[in-house]
């Protein structure tokens, strides 16, 4: 068993063969500088899409459509008019191409 034990010590790089040290710089130290990296980089990601959230609380969706009058955005799910229907938008479609003409 405890050979088994060394070898897996020896494998993780935690029986410190090459100096003192070694296995922390090598190891955690390397680690912890990716783990900050990380963090200050959803940190700072998290800060330029929250301004863009939907203006009513707790609404984590992005907010795409204005409300006239205000400065607020909020998503399809709180904007107060009605989403546009297929039929809605073709027959926009047909009105422009036949404007155009």
């Amino acid at each position: 068993m405890i050979p088994f034990v060394w070898w897996l010590f020896h494998y993780a790089g935690l029986d410190d063969v090459s100096g003192p040290w070694y296995a922390f710089y090598s190891g955690i130290a390397g680690d912890l500088g990716l783990f900050f990296a990380t963090v200050v980089f959803a940190i700072h990601t998290a800060a330029d899409y929250r301004h863009k959230n939907c203006h009513v609380r707790w609404c984590p969706r992005i907010g795409r459509h204005e409300i006239r009058g205000t400065s607020w955005k909020v998503c399809n799910r709180h904007h107060p008019g009605d989403s546009p229907t297929r039929a809605m938008v073709q027959d926009a479609h047909r009105r422009a191409e036949e404007k155009s003409r």
